[in-house]
Parts: structure tokens; C-alpha cells; sequence
């Protein structure tokens, strides 16, 4: 499960991002690659994952019913009916600069990328909870967002990241 690069399936991540969501009966989760917070998170009445990448979708398996997008979270967001407390969970891809490795995503985003997103993301007309690296974009470009930075273990050493 940890396999996937960026995942959030590693020892107390997922869990602490988890703990942070408010309870809700519809959740959508944005950039969904492994899909580790949809898959341990409690059920929502309606959960809808989204990613561009079609081998996430084609290979995304859960105990629970999930609704599987394959397609850009901008046009999906952009055209649904949000009613209420419908939260969306995006975890893009990192930040090169944010970045150890020099492994990349299928799907990559560069700066431009990421300002568009997170443009997008504050018009929404829900509560939004994005995962990242600290980064001076992000915090630029959300620098009226309420921020938590939670532990990350990982083999080598300790390593912080926002959400």
C-alpha cells in the first residue's frame, strides 16, 4: 500500500489527516492514485474518487462502495451539485522542489499547475483540505488558509508535512 510515491499509507499520516475531516455524508477525493485516506477513513453514504491516471482507477479496490472518476477534478468539481457539507480531499502531486527523489508522477504538476488547482479549489463552495509539503507557493497562494503540519514517521527521518 505505501508502495505508491507520495502515498499517504505510512505510519500515522493517513490516520492524522483522517482525524482532522469533519463528519459528512458525501466525500470526494481528488488526485486518488492508491486512494490510502478513502480507504481508511469511515465510510461516507456517497464517496467519489477522482484521477487522471487510469490505471489508479482501473486497479482502486475498497471495502466500501466508492464512485471511481477517471478524468480532470476541475471539470468534475466544476459541474457538481455541492449540497451541504460535501467535503473535498485533493492530494496533488508534490512540489518538485518539495521533493528527495527525483521519481515522478504519471500525471505531474508544475507550479503553474498547482496555483490553477488551488485557485480552482478556493472557489469551491465547500470545506477543502489539501496534503503538501510546505512549500513559499503554498504558502503564498494560501496564506489565509488554516494550516496543521503533522509528523510524517518514515524509515530514514522524521519529515513534516501540511495538510
Amino acid at each position: 500500500m505505501g508502495a505508491w510515491y507520495g502515498s499517504k499509507a505510512t505510519m500515522g499520516l493517513s490516520q492524522a489527516i483522517v482525524g482532522l475531516m469533519r463528519h459528512h455524508d458525501t466525500y470526494i477525493e481528488t488526485h486518488l492514485g492508491a486512494g490510502a485516506i478513502m480507504k481508511r477513513k469511515p465510510p461516507a453514504l456517497r464517496s467519489i474518487g477522482i484521477d487522471l491516471n487510469a490505471w489508479s482507477i482501473r486497479t482502486f479496490c475498497c471495502d466500501h462502495k466508492v464512485e471511481l472518476v477517471h478524468g480532470c477534478c476541475h471539470r468534475f468539481l466544476a459541474d457538481y451539485p455541492f449540497e451541504g457539507s460535501d467535503p473535498v480531499y485533493s492530494d496533488p502531486p508534490c512540489l518538485m522542489i518539495t521533493r528527495k527523489s527525483q521519481r515522478r508522477y504519471r500525471n505531474h504538476y508544475g507550479e503553474a499547475d498547482h496555483e490553477a488547482l488551488q485557485g480552482f479549489l478556493r472557489g469551491l463552495p465547500c470545506s477543502v483540505m489539501i496534503s503538501g509539503y510546505p512549500s513559499a507557493l503554498y504558502d503564498r497562494i494560501l496564506e489565509d488558509w488554516h494550516s496543521v503540519s503533522v509528523q510524517q514517521l518514515r524509515r530514514t527521518k522524521p519529515r513534516r508535512t501540511r495538510d
